[in-house]
């Protein structure tokens, strides 16, 4: 009786413990791509995906680092289509040094990248299951 109730537990306590582990994306996509500024890998910025229609409830977006950026599956998007908006501001223009709770002299970084990849973006891309969902950029 003792080992009967010992397997018992053990079969339930292994049973809960893979229910615990599903995928937890959620219908979501990993994504990720490369941006290049000029024909060179962009050092810094910034690339979101907006939902273009009322079928997706996700948005995302990532910092990108050396002309790369990734988000993962359990952040990513789900199927379907988005709007890229690509920004990077130009170096050495950032927020001049202050004193706390001076805003007087702040200064607002300059956008380097053309308005056609944020402000004025058209670029659609299209998510989908099981990807590959890599989307690259060269920005001239």
């Amino acid at each position: 009786m003792r080992m009967q109730l010992l397997l018992t537990t053990s079969v339930l306590f292994i049973s809960l413990l893979l229910i615990g582990c599903g995928d937890t994306s959620d219908g979501r996509e990993a994504i990720s791509g490369k941006v290049t500024l000029k024909s060179q890998p962009l050092d810094s910025g910034m690339i979101q995906f907006l939902p273009t229609g009322n079928d997706q409830s996700t948005a995302s977006g990532a910092i990108i680092t050396n002309g790369s950026y990734s988000i993962p599956k359990d952040k990513g998007l789900k199927p379907g289509t988005y709007k890229v908006l690509i920004s990077s501001g130009e170096p050495g223009t950032a927020a001049e040094e202050q004193a706390p709770g001076d805003s007087s002299q702040r200064t607002v970084a300059k956008e380097r990248i053309p308005a056609k990849y944020n402000a004025e973006s058209k670029e659609i891309i299209e998510v989908k299951k099981g990807g590959p969902n890599q989307f690259d950029y060269a920005i001239e």
